[in-house]
């Protein structure tokens, strides 16, 4: 089974979509767990109200579920992890409540685990030419040395974001460090989803720059076993 997480904050009608496209398009077994950031505009009715829906996949008598996680405060990206903590499938796959996902998207995804070496896939990635000097490019069928955006994919391992970042900013990255450190292999896979960004919040420069220091510090010694260049 596939856990499906998707952080939201007052975004319903996007949220909306972006469930909706999960439902049309998903044929393997799967949960939606939806993380609400403290909205206002009726997403944590809409949820409690989906929370009390069956939906019933292709495949024969299989069932999806779907699980809200209703915080009282805006905790940011970092919120997704009270997602992974309740996830039960065996891969996880983050994304973005302004995305919708195309048919088969869960197929091509899932076909990356097969490799037991892959740990991470995406549509967005990059390779690290020299230390956090990103070269960041999407699509491309290979191996890199990071993932990032509004689509991922990992395995269900225990590896969470690192809270330490707070808010925003260089979560993915850092993840995806944890997975190379551990040894696994990212890969990116094709487009598997439209994506129209809708930030609904301000960009803090400071965050920002003082995540990138604190990845930067953080895994500094680490990099022969990070293995970077694709490997």
């Amino acid at each position: 089974m596939i856990s499906i997480i998707v952080l939201t904050h007052n975004r319903l009608e996007s949220l909306k979509r972006c469930i909706k496209s999960i439902r049309e398009n998903t044929v393997v077994p799967y949960e939606i767990v939806v993380v609400d950031n403290a909205s206002s505009d009726g997403t944590k009715e809409w949820l409690i109200e989906q929370e009390e829906v069956e939906y019933t996949l292709s495949g024969p008598s299989e069932k999806s579920k779907f699980k809200a996680i209703l915080n009282p405060t805006n905790e940011g990206v970092i919120a997704r992890n009270k997602g992974f903590a309740v996830s039960s499938g065996e891969i996880i796959a983050q994304i973005d409540d302004d995305v919708t996902v195309h048919k088969n998207w869960d197929i091509i995804a899932l076909h990356e685990f097969e490799d037991e070496k892959v740990g991470m896939c995406g549509v967005q990635g990059g390779l690290i030419r020299t230390w956090m000097d990103y070269e960041v490019f999407q699509s491309n069928n290979g191996y890199v040395d990071f993932l990032t955006g509004f689509f991922m994919c990992f395995r269900n391992v225990g590896l969470v974001f690192d809270e330490k970042l707070g808010a925003f900013w260089e979560e993915d990255s850092d993840l995806s460090f944890q997975f190379k450190y551990n040894g696994y292999k990212l890969r990116t896979i094709p487009m598997v989803c439209t994506h129209v960004s809708l930030r609904n919040t301000p960009i803090n420069w400071d965050l920002h720059n003082g995540n990138r220091q604190y990845v930067k510090n953080k895994w500094a010694d680490k990099l022969e076993k990070l293995r970077l260049g694709g490997n």
